[in-house]
């Protein structure tokens, strides 16, 4: 379990379909949703990151 309560598969799972989502897009041809599902991705992780930071700094 990682300290904010989400589970490293939930985590994996999350990026995962994420990566799925970068992907669909690239295969379609379509620069613009790719661009877009990435950045997503890239903020998401951010997010997923910091929270978890946060968790292990307030322990």
């Amino acid at each position: 379990m990682i300290s904010s309560g989400t589970s490293h598969s939930a985590v994996r799972s999350s990026g995962s379909e994420e990566h799925r989502a970068v992907h669909a897009a690239l295969v379609s041809g379509d620069p613009d949703a790719a661009t877009a599902r990435m950045r997503e991705h890239i903020e998401n992780a951010k997010t997923r990151v910091l929270n978890d930071r946060k968790a292990v700094m307030n322990g």
